[in-house]
């Protein structure tokens, strides 16, 4: 069954890969694409993990048809009209600097912050103290914790659309992508500079239609460095900050391998035991959180439950694992409504890549946002349960592109007015 399982996502990919004229970043082919390669790792794994179950390989192989099939829909439809959107407005350029300024401003008090909440969290290194810190609930309780997040969803934004409009100040993208993955950094998780990086190449890919090797290889050694001093300093996979480079290699390497294909395992883990780990991850979580914010006694699932009940074996000698890939998050509606929101996001998620390929600016900068969760759906939802940001890029794109647009528009509309009323005037 695993093998047909592989055989099955490969097909679909070289199908989508057709369908998609050939684009590597169509998204039902890199959906495809990334599962597909991420079975045959596990096979090649061998005892390094338990085998999966057919049911748990049907769910895979379902799930790949379901996204090429939305995907299907949402390329079907009537060819839109390219966009020949105007060039950057200098009043854009004008905001987007502001904004990056008030980063740059913005980064030390962020700093200081974060030096202070890791101060009640002894650990035995910096990011293992901000680690601690980010998970402790009473600092997400606190302003600080809204207020840091929320600006460093700002510098993420701001870095993007830096990066894509990188020929109007090449400087200023390059500083504001530094920011933003500092402030990540010191997080002490991956959440944050994972998704960036997947983006910026999504988003050059889209500008060049190419994908420029001398860019990739220094995105992905960031990207494996960064990696690889989180777990390292975290304290994953027991790696061990105070022991060697050639002692730690091992333990690196083992850590890189099971977080990048250990969530379909767990998983299976799940679909073997339904009960065995708390259902912690519905797609309603920015609907509950934002209903605690509006009203402090409405209380949020799941926020006093044992994390440590998360964690699952995903091998002998394997348990520490609590990501369980994109369809966790779906596993309460059963296996066809599973399938039906596989469908509505890949019609949704190629529809903005349609969009985009076709030239508009805000489409594209959308698609770079979903485009880590089509890549990032081997470990968790990144979807639904990144709504939240979402709607902070969409602000901060509209506040850049849009808005000196509806100010020249409506400058314009005062204008004619005054003079109409002043031709009027003058005839009486």
């Amino acid at each position: 069954m695993r093998f047909l399982a592989i055989l099955s996502l490969t097909l679909l990919a070289f199908v989508n890969y057709t369908i998609g004229k050939k684009s590597i970043f169509y998204p039902p082919l890199v959906f495809c694409f990334v599962w597909a390669a991420t079975l045959v790792v596990i096979w090649i794994a061998g005892d390094f993990y338990y085998p999966l179950l057919p049911e748990t390989l049907l769910i895979f192989s379902c799930g790949g048809l379901a996204f090429s099939l939305g995907s299907a829909l949402a390329f079907g439809l009537p060819p839109l009209k390219p966009r020949n959107e105007q060039a950057f407005l200098q009043s854009s350029n004008r905001i987007l600097s502001v904004l990056l300024l008030l980063v740059l401003l913005g980064t030390p008090v962020a700093v200081r912050w974060v030096l202070q909440a890791i101060s009640e969290h002894q650990a035995g290194n910096f990011l293992a103290a901000a680690y601690l810190t980010m998970i402790d609930k009473r600092i997400q309780e606190s302003f600080g914790y809204s207020l840091f997040h929320n600006f460093l969803d700002l510098a993420i934004a701001v870095a993007l659309i830096a990066f894509y409009e990188k020929e109007s100040g090449k400087k200023r993208a390059v500083l504001s992508i530094i920011l933003a993955l500092a402030l990540s950094v010191i997080t002490g998780g991956r959440n944050a500079f994972v998704p960036l990086i997947l983006s910026i190449v999504c988003l050059d890919w889209i500008k060049s239609r190419r994908i420029r090797l001398k860019l990739f290889t220094v995105l992905a050694i960031v990207l494996i460095t960064l990696v690889s001093s989180v777990a390292l300093y975290v304290g994953k996979a027991n790696a061990n900050p105070d022991a060697s480079l050639t002692e730690n290699t091992v333990p690196l390497v083992k850590s890189l391998v099971l977080y990048s294909t250990g969530g379909p395992v767990a998983y299976d883990r799940v679909v073997r035991a339904p009960q065995s780990v708390p259902h912690s991850l519905p797609i309603t979580i920015f609907f509950t959180h934002l209903l605690h914010k509006i009203d402090a006694s409405f209380q949020e699932p799941y926020t006093d439950m044992d994390w440590q009940s998360t964690f699952v074996c995903t091998g002998p000698g394997e348990c520490g694992m609590n990501v369980y890939t994109f369809y966790f998050s779906y596993i309460d509606f059963g296996y066809l409504p599973m399938m039906a929101i596989v469908i509505v996001l890949g019609f949704l998620v190629t529809t903005f890549y349609k969009k985009a390929i076709l030239g508009s600016k805000i489409c594209a900068l959308t698609y770079a946002v979903l485009f880590p969760g089509v890549v990032l759906s081997l470990f968790q939802e990144y979807f639904f349960r990144n709504l939240n940001f979402l709607l902070k890029i969409c602000i901060v794109v509209w506040l850049v592109y849009s808005l000196p647009v509806m100010w020249s528009r409506f400058k314009k509309f005062v204008k004619r007015a005054v003079e109409v009323q002043l031709i009027r005037y003058e005839g009486s």
